[in-house]
């Protein structure tokens, strides 16, 4: 697919995307929702790529989806009584599973202000780096929707009940401060060294070993919703399927030997 909305680069087993439409506020629109799609589908099927990373070109990161695209026709086939409710198709529906199924460390990089989608986008990514001009804002309900993309998932999960329900509610700007101190974020940098540090970090994983990398983030997630003992299994199965790796070979003799690990993924 030929990208329009979007850049798709590689770099030292980084993929990094990169939402190309500053002088539309990186609205997301249906071609860039392709487009997305595509270029997650790609990340997951190259074993050269080890970490994912998004951002945003220009000042803000995005102001979520494209409204008169997306809601305008909508809006009038329900007055008709002909809007399709069916969850088939959508963005929530495609793009959530095409991101939880690159199965590898993925960050995100915010860039300015990040309302709507342009900021649940992100709360299936791993690890959230923002520059200190960054704003979250959640608007659904000022346009009479709940929220989506999983949101309700993850938003809980990350900042708990209460405060999700606070920024839910109210639809209020948070800084990226604020953001990071509920947990949000994990890091604030300058807006100036935002990409090199999220290169770097991402860089710095991408030479860790794959395989293992891949277990300890299904693991994680796993972990949220199952009890200790099951928790133990899972680990305990990841942990031997390590242990029957090169790489964990390789891991252990570097140690020993005192120079830096080269992992291959096998």
């Amino acid at each position: 697919m030929k990208y329009e909305t979007i850049l798709l680069e590689k770099t030292k087993g980084v993929a990094i995307v990169t939402l190309n439409q500053p002088e539309k506020l990186n609205l997301i629109t249906e071609r860039m929702f392709r487009e997305l799609l595509h270029a997650f589908g790609a990340i997951a099927a190259d074993d050269k790529v080890r970490v994912a990373v998004l951002t945003a070109a220009g000042d803000i990161f995005s102001g979520g989806v494209d409204l008169r695209e997306h809601f305008l026709e909508p809006i009038e086939k329900a007055k008709r009584g002909e809007l399709n409710i069916a969850l088939e198709g959508s963005f929530s529906d495609l793009g959530v599973p095409a991101l939880l199924n690159i199965k590898k460390p993925m960050i995100a990089a915010i860039n300015g202000t990040a309302a709507g989608l342009g900021f649940t986008l992100c709360l299936p990514f791993d690890i959230r780096i923002a520059s200190e001009n960054a704003r979250v804002i959640l608007p659904f309900l000022r346009v009479g929707l709940a929220p989506e993309f999983g949101s309700t998932y993850f938003l809980s999960r990350l900042i708990g009940v209460a405060k999700s329900l606070e920024l839910l509610y109210t639809g209020r700007p948070i800084g990226a401060q604020e953001a990071k101190e509920i947990g949000l974020i994990n890091e604030v940098v300058s807006a100036d060294t935002l990409r090199d540090i999220t290169l770097e970090m991402a860089e710095n994983i991408a030479k860790v070993p794959p395989i293992a990398a891949s277990l300890t983030r299904q693991l994680i997630y796993q972990g949220i919703g199952v009890d200790i003992e099951t928790a133990l299994r899972t680990e305990h199965f990841a942990y031997n399927v390590c242990r029957q790796t090169e790489d964990h070979e390789e891991g252990v003799m570097a140690f020993l030997e005192k120079r830096s690990p080269i992992f291959k993924g096998k």
